[in-house]
C-alpha cells in the first residue's frame, strides 16, 4: 500500500472507532435519506443521522432534515464525542444548532444520535 492509501485507511478506522455504532448492527429506517443525510436504527431503538460532507466542507451552523424527528424531550448528541446539540422541530422537520467547536472539526461525515417516537 502507498503512504496515501495507508493514511486513508487510518482515517477510516479512526472514524469508525468513534462513529461505528451508526454502522454496525443497524438497519436503515423506512425514511432513510434526506439529501446528504442518511439514517440508521440500532437494535436498542436509537436513531443515527449520518451527515455526509464534501471534502474540506465544514458543518454549517444550522442543519435540518425531515421525518426522523427526535422524541420530544430527548437529547441529540454528536456521536464522536457525546456532546449535546440543541434542536427544535416544526412539523416534519428538525433543525439542529451546531456548536462552534464541532464546526471546526474536519470530517467526511458527522453522526447525530437520538431516540424517536
Amino acid at each position: 500500500f502507498s503512504e496515501e492509501q495507508v493514511a486513508r485507511l487510518k482515517e477510516i478506522g479512526s472514524w469508525l472507532k468513534s462513529n461505528g455504532a451508526a454502522i454496525y448492527n443497524t438497519r436503515s429506517t423506512d425514511f432513510y435519506q434526506d439529501g446528504k443525510t442518511f439514517f440508521t436504527r440500532g437494535k436498542d431503538g436509537r436513531l443515527f443521522a449520518i451527515v455526509l460532507l464534501e471534502e474540506d466542507e465544514m458543518l454549517p451552523e444550522k442543519l435540518s432534515w425531515r421525518i426522523n424527528i427526535p422524541r420530544k424531550g430527548s437529547d441529540v448528541k454528536l456521536l464522536h464525542d457525546g456532546s449535546n446539540v440543541r434542536w427544535a422541530s416544526s412539523g416534519d422537520t428538525v433543525t439542529l444548532s451546531i456548536p462552534a467547536k464541532a464546526r471546526r472539526i474536519s470530517s467526511p461525515a458527522f453522526v447525530f444520535e437520538f431516540f424517536s417516537p
